[in-house]
């Protein structure tokens, strides 16, 4: 009975080691983006309530964010943001809410999700957003399943060029251009 006691209390230990695990990894994340802690604490409930209805693993939610995070300030209230009067806090919920769709949007597609969610980062930098991001991710994802191109690779090794080439294209659409 003793070593039965012994493994349960082990496991419950195991679980709650890896819940403060998935807990620092979201609250990081959230911190670099400029939140504070009671607003930390209500993303990180979004996030992990996400996961949990969508039936993604929490702790790879939050390992890819963090990696989006840290690699391009994908949680960071944007200039565009807050000319539309969004706060730094609803700007923050709402990269949340576009970057958890990322990672749903990886496991769908069979894809990693730290490796989207670092290319659809890079693409906002280059400010390629909303149907136009998908859409090229949508690509990029097919050939990566074809074998075309490794997504880690995009980011890690094609970074500078992308972003250039896409920068020259964004510019040439002048300042009447819209997301259509």
């Amino acid at each position: 009975a003793r070593q039965f006691a012994s493994g349960i209390h082990g496991e419950i230990q195991g679980v709650r080691l890896n819940r403060a695990q998935i807990n620092r990894k979201f609250s990081g994340s959230f911190y670099q983006a400029g939140a504070r802690q009671d607003e930390s604490a209500a993303l990180r409930q979004r996030a992990l309530t996400f996961a949990r209805e969508r039936g993604l693993d929490a702790g790879e939610v939050a390992g890819a964010l963090g990696a989006a995070q840290t690699e391009f300030s994908v949680l960071a209230p944007t200039s565009q943001q807050r000319g539309r009067g969004l706060s730094d806090a609803a700007a923050r919920r709402e990269n949340l809410d576009q970057y958890l769709g990322v990672a749903e949007f990886a496991r769908d597609t069979d894809q990693n999700q730290g490796e989207v969610m670092r290319v659809a980062g890079m693409l906002s930098q280059a400010g390629i957003t909303g149907p136009q991001q998908r859409e090229t991710l949508l690509a990029m994802t097919g050939m990566a399943q074809q074998g075309a191109i490794e997504l880690g690779a995009v980011t890690r090794t094609a970074l500078a060029p992308i972003q250039a080439r896409m920068g020259t294209a964004v510019s040439r659409l002048g300042p009447g251009a819209t997301e259509q």
